[in-house]
């Protein structure tokens, strides 16, 4: 009777493990089994989402579908106060290909930045390493990088 808890046990696992790097982006975003740590884009609009969920419109960014974005917020009264959206439209979310901002080069002793910089960020369309890894009893199993390319919408 052990042995066969044990054998059921091990093929149990060794399927989880099924995951090739060979298999499609689709099957391995199907695998409830795995984690896939997607880089992220900021969309326009305020909230980021993974790279694996935009596809390029010509010379754009855009969610692969569309998605609610909040045009009213209200705050609820109390002490416990929270913002809460009150109307929204559903449309497509956009990432802005070229984007130019400012960041911290300097900061003192009490961590206030002191000086800043302007540069040019592009947002890359391919990724050498996307990482890939499978949940195992209370931690997870690191199984494999493959790259990813944003793809053109269909």
């Amino acid at each position: 009777m052990k042995t066969l808890i044990a054998l059921a046990l091990t093929f149990a696992s060794l399927s989880t493990f099924a995951a090739s790097i060979n298999d499609s982006w689709e099957s391995l975003n199907d695998n409830v089994n795995l984690r896939i740590e997607w880089p992220a884009a900021q969309m326009t609009h305020g909230p980021a989402t993974g790279v694996d969920f935009l596809c390029l419109d010509g010379d754009v960014l855009r969610t692969k579908a569309p998605v609610e974005k909040c045009t009213k917020w209200q705050v609820t009264s109390g002490h416990n106060s929270q913002m809460i959206c009150v109307e929204s439209v559903t449309e497509y979310g956009f990432v802005n290909r070229t984007e130019i901002a400012e960041r911290c080069v300097r900061m003192n002793k009490e961590g206030v930045c002191v000086k800043t910089e302007t540069y040019t960020h592009v947002q890359p369309l391919s990724f050498p390493a996307v990482r890939v890894s499978a949940a195992r009893g209370d931690h997870e199993v690191f199984l494999f990088t493959k790259p990813y390319a944003v793809e053109s919408c269909k």
